[in-house]
């Protein structure tokens, strides 16, 4: 297994420090989806991205 870290830029940065072991880059391509689409739903009018 490797650990993949997930990173985002933009106006609310987050840096992983820990990151999560994962099979391959499948499943970390998986993983970053729907990483994305939590960022996404949890975005509220008039933040930035929203």
């Amino acid at each position: 297994m490797q650990k993949y870290f997930f990173h985002v830029d933009g106006t609310n940065p987050y840096h992983d420090d820990h990151g999560m072991e994962l099979s391959d880059d499948v499943a970390a391509w998986i993983e970053a989806k729907r990483f994305t689409r939590d960022i996404e739903l949890n975005l509220q009018p008039g933040e930035p991205g929203g």
